[in-house]
């Protein structure tokens, strides 16, 4: 491992928050396969002693950002998030992080791959699709937001995404932004998805 990816592994988690932070912040978006797993261990392990719930959000967060940004893409990181994510024993916090950035690993794709996209992007676009589905999940309206983020580096960019259209994020929208059972952060983002793709029925919600 390069000095700047193993002081994180090694000693971030013995480190104050800000100098991890720091440490965090220089490393590079052209990492090895082997630093890539390296630091997707780091971020898996149970919160260290020295953080609380929040610092260590915010250290997995940016850690997460580095590995979705990667010139060459990483399969493996996908397979991380979707694991984060789907984990009932994980914080809540860190579930939702990895949505956001599953999501945004998607825009990251449509925006620089073209269409050459990798064969994990497919996977990762159900992924947020179904969680965008399930009404009683406070998350729901930030999937749907991801999915309207990755329709609009789509229209931005020119290269359609296949199954993802204005009516499939509408219909996805506007029964979570009705049902008055569904948490309303999520409901809003619903509402407004539904509202910035121009449906009439979100004038009556």
């Amino acid at each position: 491992l390069r000095p700047c990816v193993s002081e994180v592994v090694a000693a971030g988690a013995f480190q104050p928050y800000l100098r991890l932070n720091y440490l965090v912040k220089a490393v590079p978006l052209d990492l090895a396969e082997s630093e890539i797993g390296a630091l997707l261990g780091f971020i898996r392990q149970p919160r260290p002693a020295g953080f609380t719930e929040l610092q260590w959000g915010s250290v997995v967060n940016d850690i997460e950002e580095i590995l979705t940004t990667q010139r060459v893409p990483s399969g493996r990181v996908a397979r991380a998030l979707s694991s984060i994510r789907r984990d009932p024993a994980a914080p809540a916090v860190l579930r939702d992080y990895a949505l956001q950035h599953l999501g945004g690993f998607c825009i990251h794709l449509v925006r620089t791959a073209g269409g050459d996209r990798p064969g994990f992007f497919p996977g990762m676009l159900a992924e947020v699709a179904e969680a965008a589905g399930k009404r009683d999940d406070p998350s729901a309206g930030t999937a749907i937001n991801l999915l309207d983020g990755i329709l609009r580096a789509a229209e931005e960019t020119g290269r359609p995404v296949p199954g993802l259209d204005p009516d499939r994020v509408v219909a996805l929208a506007l029964p979570l932004a009705a049902d008055q059972a569904a948490p309303l952060n999520a409901r809003l983002p619903a509402l407004q998805a539904a509202a910035r793709r121009g449906s009439p029925e979100a004038l009556a919600v």
